[in-house]
């Protein structure tokens, strides 16, 4: 074991538990659609208030943020091998492990805390929208600060603060002192960070008076810097690969370079447009939404079903050695099948000899490594 191996698999551990976790998210998205399907109008203020749907929203938000940040740091980590040129592969040692073991840590308590931070009753002036009375019948449905303005300016009078820069722990007060308190004091449920939609999702799309509208850019804009760095680093991969090979002119070593980095730039391709076709939707639509071009908030259920799985799904095939040795057999397959029946179609059996090559051939550091380094001598 090297230790180039074992920050690569611990990475890939960390993608595939992300992955995993957006799964987990959309299988419980689903079950809820099911068992919820013909009475949901009836629950749906209880389902957006409750544990279950700040339970998905947490797992989803983990889930997204492991994956993009462990992808970041592989990158970077790939290309650093690269251009340093180490050809002799360490063996692991405990100062190693010791390190990977403190990224590893690193990375899940910052994507735990980007999910847990909206929730924490300490920033619930940023982060909560509207309040919920579940037992108060004339006081049905969420309801915002500007909702209290008028009964609290009858019933009090003038207030020394806007009801707009009152803390909702400074309303519910106010609001509690208008009631009776024989039956004790009134159940007020906010709508939390992630109740903002039935899907749960993490609030992308913020309007301008949203309070949570910075933490939510600068989340996109975090998550956008990491796309550019995944961007940068594999193509930067790619174009030194390139270069190395082009001193290896013929023989067989210049053969298999340049077939190695055939397969290289498709999987490149395939990196960078997955990572696109995941995040640009949301930042591009979040952007839109927050200046006010166009109102996105209907969009949220197509884009958790639509666009935040396809890391989820493309990034096995990527990065899982297992998995992209079955796909290989599968793709070989596939050919033998398209050969035999181009021939019983044409007859022809020099038209059925095609060549596929499959887009999820391993992607070894240390091995490109070397190969570049050929290349340099």
């Amino acid at each position: 074991k090297t230790i180039s191996g074992l920050f690569d698999r611990s990475l890939v551990l960390l993608i595939s538990l992300g992955d995993l976790l957006v799964g987990g998210y959309l299988l419980g998205v689903a079950t809820v659609d099911v068992y919820y399907r013909n009475n949901f109008c009836e629950v749906q203020f209880d389902w957006l208030v409750g544990g279950g749907c700040k339970g998905l929203g947490i797992i989803s938000t983990v889930g997204s943020q492991v994956s993009l940040f462990s992808m970041t740091v592989l990158g970077v980590s790939r290309l650093r091998t690269l251009t340093r040129g180490i050809t002799t592969a360490v063996p692991v040692n405990k100062r190693a492990v010791t390190m990977v073991t403190l990224l590893v840590l690193m990375l899940l308590s910052l994507s735990f805390v980007i999910a847990i931070v909206p929730l924490l009753q300490q920033f619930e002036d940023r982060f909560v929208n509207a309040i919920f009375y579940p037992n108060v019948k004339f006081l049905k449905g969420f309801h915002r600060k500007v909702d209290f303005n008028h009964p609290i300016t009858v019933y009090y009078g003038r207030t020394r603060n806007k009801i707009s820069r009152q803390s909702w722990r400074s309303l519910r007060r106010l609001i509690q002192y208008m009631f009776t308190q024989r039956n004790g004091e009134l159940q007020t449920n906010a709508l939390h960070f992630y109740g903002n939609d039935p899907v749960c999702l993490f609030k992308y799309f913020v309007a301008p008076d949203d309070p949570q509208r910075p933490y939510s850019l600068v989340v996109l804009g975090l998550n956008f810097f990491c796309f550019l760095i995944i961007t940068a680093s594999y193509v930067t991969i790619n174009v030194i690969s390139l270069r190395s090979s082009g001193s290896v002119r013929t023989g067989a070593a210049a053969l298999a370079i340049d077939k190695r980095n055939l397969k290289l730039q498709r999987k490149i391709c395939l990196i960078i447009g997955t990572d696109f076709a995941c995040w640009m939707p949301f930042i591009t639509i979040a952007f839109l939404h927050t200046t006010e071009v166009i109102n996105a908030t209907e969009y949220y259920g197509l884009l958790s079903i639509v666009i935040v799985p396809i890391n989820s799904v493309i990034n096995p095939l990527l990065y899982d050695p297992i998995i992209t040795e079955m796909m290989n057999k599968l793709v070989a397959r596939l050919k033998g099948l398209k050969v035999c029946a181009v021939i019983f179609l044409t007859g022809d059996k020099m038209n059925g000899e095609v060549e596929l090559t499959t887009f999820t051939d391993g992607f070894n550091s240390d091995q490109i490594t070397a190969e570049t380094a050929m290349g340099r001598r």
